[in-house]
């Protein structure tokens, strides 16, 4: 008999004992001694397996944040086994759901249809129910750590007690400064680290001839720089020491010392989430962030529509950052064919009901364009974005009079935005909205991966590749609803 089995995570006291315990929704059985973990006995109170659904759509486009996925996992209580969980922490612990044979050699002979954190439980005299949530919820944590102290040096004068430090996500342009100790004319620019090779130094727009790096703080605290230059400290936080107090408002441009396609994923870590150790590599990020409100959700979303990218947490709670392609070209981790589909569906993408037949993106945002500048600024000192792309395909127009088009304003370098957008988007696509029964092999299935659908309807006979978009997992009904695009 095939089950689904619940491993909860839960916290017993107060000073964070954890213990996870099993739950079927079958007969029950104990565990085997090379099982893991061995020798346990997995309780048969799974009452209602319930649902949990997760999606990559995002608006009018293919890109940005998985949505936040939710759920509920039903246990009987009847004979008052779980009176204690009233009095236990389940917030942010963890829960994993299983597909298998009942007795099979757990969890091996398994398939985990996906892990992620639990929100709640309510415990009543008959049932527990328990409230799933990814952990994608940890994106909503502010970007910005630190404030200053106001204690002098370089944690600034009393007025800047308690304002927070500036951080920047990736490489910026024109990037502000703060005025940390005027005495020395020392500024910071954010609490990150910055690459030191291509870092411009300006005062009202005006290129600033910069001195050697400062090796440490204690050397930008008491070594002025060569008259009229300026010197960088690039280690984290960054800063900028002037030989004398610089004439506008000065700025920098700078690149990330992590590396561009790093960012997003050492964000993600930073914010608390475990992050995959294959799709990892994300969109040249470039954010500056003195807003103590701004989120990392926030930021990832709008660089991740540099190329069509999606950003999330796949079925093993591990935080991934994919690209989104044509299908077509990919890869097929499985088939799924006309005896596999119980039910079968065909509409248009969300939001985009007809193609793009152009699309045009701004990006590397001047982050100090409302700033006083010098006569002789350079001429990108003067622009709200530094770059732009365009690209369009009117002949679109002739089958699709109704198609659209699509301006994308990002942070980072939009030079293959346009172009990549509409690649994806200007041609017809098509959602088939496709359930199976929960067997293993489906359950395998994430966001992302490729799949063949094969069936004698709608011009499937021949297979065709699609990418999953969206899975529900509909675990009391024993299904599987996946939504196949391309």
């Amino acid at each position: 008999m095939r089950v689904v089995v619940a491993a909860v995570t839960m916290c017993t006291s107060a000073l964070g004992a954890l213990q996870t315990l099993y739950f079927c929704n079958g007969q029950g059985w104990m565990t085997g001694a090379a099982d893991t973990p061995a020798n346990t006995f997995i309780y048969p109170s799974l009452a209602e397996a319930g649902s949990y659904r997760r999606s990559m759509f995002a608006g009018r486009a293919l890109f940005g944040a998985m949505q936040a996925s939710f759920g509920s996992v039903t246990l009987t209580n009847l004979d008052g086994a779980l009176d204690a969980w009233v009095d236990y922490g389940f917030d942010g612990r963890e829960i994993s759901l299983y597909v298998g044979e009942e007795g099979a050699a757990f969890p091996s002979a398994f398939t985990r249809i996906v892990t992620t954190d639990l929100l709640s439980a309510d415990v009543s005299p008959e049932r527990v129910v328990l409230t799933l949530r990814d952990p994608m919820h940890l994106l909503s944590r502010p970007v910005v750590r630190e404030r200053f102290t106001g204690a002098g040096g370089l944690e600034g004068p009393a007025g800047l007690d308690g304002q927070p430090k500036p951080r920047c996500a990736g490489g910026t342009f024109f990037t502000p400064m703060i005025l940390v100790d005027s005495a020395n004319s020392i500024y910071l620019v954010c609490t990150d680290a910055t690459f030191s090779s291509g870092a411009t130094v300006y005062d009202g727009g005006v290129a600033v001839t910069l001195g050697a790096a400062y090796p440490d703080t204690a050397t930008l605290i008491s070594t002025a720089p060569t008259a009229g230059q300026a010197r960088v400290y690039y280690g984290g936080p960054t800063y900028v020491r002037f030989a004398s107090a610089p004439t506008y408002e000065p700025t920098i441009s700078r690149l990330a010392a992590i590396g561009s396609g790093g960012v997003m994923a050492a964000l993600a870590a930073e914010a608390g989430l475990t992050v995959h150790g294959t799709h990892t590599t994300g969109p040249v990020m470039g954010a500056y962030v003195a807003d103590s409100r701004t989120t990392y959700l926030e930021i990832f979303a709008r660089d991740s529509m540099q190329t069509p990218r999606w950003f999330g947490v796949d079925r093993d709670g591990l935080f991934v950052v994919r690209a989104v392609e044509d299908p077509i070209g990919g890869t097929s981790v499985a088939e799924i064919n006309s005896h596999d589909v119980l039910s079968i569906t065909r509409t248009t993408p969300d939001g985009l009901d007809v193609p793009l037949w152009r699309v045009t993106a701004r990006g590397d945002k001047n982050w100090s364009r409302d700033r006083t500048l010098a006569a002789a600024a350079v001429a990108a000192a003067r622009q709200d974005y530094i770059s732009s792309s365009e690209d369009e395909d009117a002949a679109v127009l002739t089958k699709h009079p109704l198609a659209g088009e699509l301006a994308i304003e990002i942070n980072n370098d939009p030079t293959v935005t346009a172009a990549a957008h509409l690649a994806l988007h200007g041609t017809a696509r098509s959602v088939w909205v496709v359930a199976v029964d929960l067997r293993p092999e489906w359950a395998e299935i994430d966001l992302g991966d490729v799949v063949t659908l094969t069936h004698y309807r709608m011009g499937l006979s021949a297979g065709k590749k699609l990418l999953t978009v969206d899975r529900a997992d509909d675990l009391a009904g024993r299904r599987i609803v996946f939504s196949l695009w391309g």
